[in-house]
């Protein structure tokens, strides 16, 4: 499946934990990661909105630090990585986000294993079709 490419200068943000700090003692560690279309620019519609999820999902990576990451049978320590790709708003710029977010061989930002969806029905409308065309 071709990706659809982004204009030229998408911005795009990450959050993530330290892995090496989280797991010091933990043979078998991870990342999991999360992916997010945003509208990133402070022009953009729903830009307030995107701020307080970033926001949520900087807390979010910050409390997993704390305690001490995702333990998963004792035996399996996991981080977080959370990945923003700018939608401008805009449902096509969504759906093209969405896809970017999950295939990283096509020139994308991650492979998220999560998605979240962006602010406003109709955008998550549009990314959710996406996400389900990308079997996520």
């Amino acid at each position: 499946t071709a990706v659809p490419s982004l204009p030229a200068g998408t911005p795009h943000l990450t959050f993530e934990t330290d892995i090496d700090q989280l797991c010091k003692n933990e043979r078998t560690r991870g990342v999991i990661t999360i992916g997010a279309p945003a509208s990133l620019q402070p022009e953009d519609q729903f830009y307030t909105s995107s701020l307080k999820m970033q926001r949520s999902c900087d807390l979010f990576s910050q409390m997993l630090v704390g305690r001490g990451g995702i333990k998963v049978n004792a035996t399996h320590v996991y981080g977080v990585h959370c990945v923003f790709l700018g939608d401008s708003s805009s449902q096509l710029q969504v759906a093209n986000a969405t896809s970017r977010l999950v295939h990283p061989e096509s020139g994308g930002f991650a492979s998220a294993d999560f998605l979240l969806g962006p602010y406003g029905s109709g955008l998550t409308t549009y990314a959710s079709k996406q996400a389900v065309l990308d079997s996520k």
